[in-house]
């Protein structure tokens, strides 16, 4: 098992305790890993990202893209991305946000989910 330390985008305006929600109220997702948020978490560049969430005990044999993906799905269908969605022509919804990872000297993995530049 391990666990992902997850940064959003300020521009997302992402509420940590919204994705927390999203993702726990998902028996599939709950399978995976559970959600939580971290309020005694450093910050180590708040111009970059904010809202640090952790998904912790993700289970054996789930592999990074699979992780990768159901992050993006909640992010996409939360209200405040909706609203920056509505302005927003892509081809695929999820083309929206892209997740980027970051091993820390600790052994820790930061996943920082940005909204992609179009």
């Amino acid at each position: 098992m391990s666990d992902y330390q997850i940064r959003f985008d300020p521009r997302l305006e992402i509420n940590p305790a919204d994705f927390v929600a999203a993702w726990n109220d998902s028996a599939d997702y709950k399978t995976v890993a559970e959600a939580q948020t971290d309020s005694a978490a450093v910050d180590f560049d708040s111009s970059a990202a904010k809202a640090l969430t952790l998904l912790c005990g993700i289970a054996i044999g789930v592999t990074t893209n699979t992780v990768y993906d159901l992050i993006k799905s909640i992010v996409i269908n939360l209200p405040t991305v909706q609203k920056t969605l509505a302005t927003q022509t892509l081809p695929e919804r999820t083309e929206f946000v892209d997740i980027q990872q970051i091993e820390q000297p600790d052994g820790t993995t930061l996943l920082i989910v940005i909204m992609k530049e179009h």
